[in-house]
């Protein structure tokens, strides 16, 4: 099962950004200035406006529990996000995709540069999100201060 998460296309949107972005500016209330944003989304305001209004949000941000439906669908893999590569490789496999597809899916289009979680959280911003993201922390086994150490 795959899951698409939606949302429409704001004013943000349409302006450049992600949708991802966009929402996060429109939801926060991140200014625009001349037509054009004024300057980026700092993380900790992103966190705290979606621990302050999750509801504004789209599935993106849910937590994994409640959208996976495990008590009704029996999951033979879970992948993680920090091995994405490595662990939708293997579902391609296990769907039996053709070569053509499985190079294609190697192909990274969006490279983020790797950063320490410990960069961007301390300690009273990683409990509140480990509170609001609790379940998905004991169902997908991490640690609740593996902020510290990846």
């Amino acid at each position: 099962m795959l899951l698409c998460c939606g949302g429409g296309l704001g004013l943000a949107a349409a302006r450049g950004e992600s949708r991802l972005r966009a929402s996060i500016r429109e939801a926060c209330g991140y200014p625009f200035a001349g037509g054009r944003r004024a300057g980026p989304i700092a993380f900790r305001d992103a966190v705290e406006c979606l621990l302050a209004n999750p509801a504004a949000f789209d599935d993106h941000w849910r937590p994994r529990v409640g959208l996976l439906a495990a008590d009704v669908i029996d999951y033979q893999i879970v992948g993680r996000f920090e091995r994405f590569g490595q662990d939708f490789h293997a579902i391609l496999r296990r769907l039996r995709a053709p070569a053509g597809v499985i190079d294609i899916a190697s192909r990274v289009f969006n490279f983020t540069r790797p950063m320490a979680l410990a960069a961007v959280y301390d300690p009273p911003l990683a409990g509140r999100v480990y509170g609001h993201y609790m379940a998905d922390f004991e169902t997908f086994g991490y640690h609740r201060d593996s902020w510290r150490s990846g």
